[in-house]
């Protein structure tokens, strides 16, 4: 009695990945596969999990050729009650097993906008955005295309940052995520320089009864001067000062000669 030949190996069913750049494929199962030849009940199965997509690497499918990776008789498990030496495997081995079951979907790229400012009545600057990781050696500029854009206006206020004409090639589906273009105004310091106040109709130096009041820059140095000599039981003290500007008060009491009969004087200058 010779040996059943078995007739084919193929594939059958459905394989996806999500795109990254290379056309392997490592997910096929047992259920992928379909052996004809057998008798009745009797099979095997076929635990091959790799293969390539013969249409490359780029995005495509459902229905995309599939090979599997080259069978060997050590591939095939008989199932229960199946012998393998009774049939011939020359046709199933030695070969891959083929089937249009393929697909690839497009793999997710983040992009994000840089959110940028300017001054108002200035030129609008750069507007750039971020990237997520690109598969296998994919970049920005063999992925993208297109610009981004930001609502009109030119007040003082926030505008949106929008997609506008920046996309992806078929291998990835973009995720954009916007910021905005912020006008401000633009403010510059200056120092400020204090302005000398001047009391009003009086002078640094007021002349009472031969004795002169002087203004001082501090209290402790306002002071009272004499045109003469100042007489004995002559004095005076100094009160009440304000942060800003700077105006004091100094009283003075003089008293007379004690040769003079005459009541002593109070006196009462400001400036």
């Amino acid at each position: 009695m010779t040996p059943k030949a078995l007739t084919a190996v193929g594939l059958t069913g459905a394989v996806t990945k999500v795109y990254d750049g290379v056309n392997t494929i490592a997910n096929l199962t047992t259920a992928n596969y379909r052996i004809t030849g057998f008798v009745g009940a009797e099979g095997a199965t076929i635990g091959v999990a790799t293969g390539t997509f013969d249409a490359g690497a780029n995005m495509q499918g459902p229905g995309s050729a599939v090979s599997s990776a080259v069978l060997s008789a050590g591939s095939y498990t008989p199932n229960a009650g199946t012998v393998l030496s009774n049939y011939d495997l020359s046709a199933v081995v030695g070969v891959s097993a083929h089937g249009n079951i393929g697909a690839i979907t497009p793999a997710t790229l983040t992009v994000a906008a840089v959110g940028v400012d300017k001054v108002y009545g200035a030129a609008d600057p750069a507007l750039t955005y971020t990237t997520g990781a690109f598969q296998f050696g994919d970049n920005a500029g063999s992925v993208l295309s297109g610009a981004l854009s930001r609502v009109a206006g030119e007040n003082v206020g926030s505008y949106a940052i929008g997609q506008n004409t920046l996309v992806a090639n078929t291998n990835y589906i973009l995720a954009y995520t916007g910021s905005t273009l912020d006008i401000t105004l633009s403010i510059t310091s200056k120092p400020i320089t204090p302005k000398a106040l001047a009391a009003m109709g009086l002078t640094s130096s007021v002349n009472m009864g031969g004795f002169n009041i002087v203004y001082r820059e501090t209290p402790a140095e306002a002071q009272l001067q004499a045109g003469s000599n100042i007489a004995n039981g002559s004095s005076y003290n100094e009160f009440s000062d304000f942060d800003y500007p700077q105006i004091y008060f100094v009283r003075a009491k003089i008293v007379r000669n004690p040769s003079d009969s005459a009541p002593g004087h109070n006196l009462l200058g400001s400036w």
